[in-house]
């Protein structure tokens, strides 16, 4: 990776007052219970409330951090047949999005965890908002498979305080995890500065940023905005969103967009992003089925067009 970009981009975030060694999450010196924080998204103002402070660091658990390889592994249906789990796990410091299934799929996507977010919209979506002991044991048993840092963006928006206040007071602490919440003015930061790139929804980048700022070397995997893919080690057709499940594309983000930035910072080595199999004489021998995605939409010819062109330009990597 050239250095030379990583550094610029660094002092970049740096003079936009992203802190990611201070302040990426909420900690007990940086926010007392009782203050009010005002949300990302819906510009709210909440009260940081006691059940919010227990769990919380003392600490940035970054401050003073830098790591020498990191992997930040998103959920795209192209690392099913990739064969990339063990690169990914190699890494001295794994980010994960989003509570992501490991198991079946530790070939190919790995098991290490150090920092995986979940987003309050997984206790609507996977566990009905705790409506049962059932459920409320199945997020337990969902999560029981990390460790160390568990991340939830729960000041990102006012619905979601109340929402991640039930999830916490149900959630079945262990020594090996640790729960911290996302700093809103700090992904405020994050996406203003990702504007002057050119990206205008909101980003679903955070995790890369906080990766490029504590991280020397930044490897990505499982980032593919695209509906298919003509890299050898595809069998499944159309790309599934996620690996795990046949979920769609949310309209928050602009994948496509967010892909293409994540591209030129790939070319200019600020990160390197991994499209193709990690080991090509194992790929196609892990989790995919090499089936039909029923239900998802057929490749639109421009964005064909548009990936086409990205995926040539693995041809000389």
């Amino acid at each position: 990776m050239k250095s030379g970009c990583q550094s610029q981009t660094r002092k970049e975030l740096r003079a936009a007052n992203i802190d990611v060694q201070g302040r990426f999450v909420t900690s007990n010196a940086t926010r007392k219970a009782g203050s009010k924080i005002t949300t990302y998204l819906t510009r709210n103002n909440v009260t940081l409330t006691s059940t919010f402070t227990r769990y919380q660091p003392k600490v940035s658990p970054f401050d003073g951090k830098a790591f020498k390889k990191c992997s930040v592994v998103g959920n795209s249906g192209l690392l099913i047949n990739s064969a990339c789990g063990h690169e990914i796990d190699v890494a001295d410091y794994v980010f994960r999005i989003n509570v992501p299934e490991m198991d079946p799929y530790i070939q190919d996507v790995g098991y290490k965890t150090n920092f995986t977010t979940l987003n309050p919209s997984i206790f609507k979506r996977k566990n009905n908002y705790f409506a049962s002991t059932r459920l409320t044991d199945k997020f337990n048993q969902d999560i029981s498979q990390y460790q160390g840092l568990l991340m939830f963006p729960c000041f990102s928006d006012a619905a979601w305080v109340p929402i991640c206040t039930r999830a916490l007071q149900r959630l079945t602490p262990k020594k090996s995890l640790s729960i911290a919440f996302g700093d809103p003015d700090q992904f405020s930061l994050i996406r203003n500065y990702w504007v002057t790139k050119g990206l205008q929804k909101y980003p679903s980048t955070e995790i890369a940023t906080a990766a490029i700022a504590l991280c020397e070397e930044v490897h990505l995997y499982g980032f593919w905005p695209f509906v298919d893919s003509s890299m050898p080690h595809v069998t499944t057709h159309p790309v599934k969103y996620h690996y795990f499940d046949n979920t769609h594309m949310v309209r928050t983000h602009d994948m496509q967009a967010e892909f293409e930035l994540l591209t030129r910072l790939h070319q200019v080595g600020v990160l390197r992003l991994h499209i193709r199999a990690c080991s090509p004489e194992r790929a196609g021998l892990g989790t995919g089925d090499g089936d039909t995605v029923k239900g998802m939409n057929r490749e639109p010819v421009d964005k064909q067009q548009k990936r086409i062109v990205i995926e040539k330009l693995w041809d000389n990597v």
